[in-house]
């Protein structure tokens, strides 16, 4: 169905924008894209933004752990980040649990794909989610 489609690829271009938006921690370079791969068939969404070193870390330990849930165990990871994450910011709306990130990969075809590169003295994030 188009309209579920369309917001689910709404949904994932947001979160990805919020994560540049959280992640970003160097103003420049941001890169977004929505488009269709003739090879997969499907639509996808793509950031791509410079972040510091000492994200890397944080980043690559949450999408490690998520590319490696099926569905099922996606779930229940993100019923369990909420949750953490309700009683841990009961007056912050921050989420930097990779509550973001979950949900993507909950609502994605594939499994979310991500490198992390060096640039001169800078990391560039990628991060290409099919929907």
């Amino acid at each position: 169905d188009i309209k579920k489609q369309i917001s689910k690829i709404s949904y994932i271009a947001l979160e990805q924008l919020q994560n540049v938006l959280h992640y970003n921690r160097i103003n420049d370079n941001v890169t977004f894209e929505i488009g269709y791969s003739n090879v997969y068939k499907k639509y996808y969404t793509s950031t791509s933004n410079h972040i510091l070193q000492k994200d890397v870390e944080n980043i690559t330990k949450k999408l490690d752990k998520i590319i490696n849930l099926d569905k099922d165990e996606l779930k229940i990871y993100f019923k369990e980040l909420l949750k953490k994450d309700k009683d841990k910011n009961k007056d912050n709306n921050s989420r930097g649990a990779g509550v973001g990130f979950v949900d993507m990969a909950r609502k994605s075809s594939e499994k979310i794909q991500y490198e992390i590169k060096r640039k001169n003295d800078i990391m560039v994030f990628t991060i290409l989610i099919y929907i």
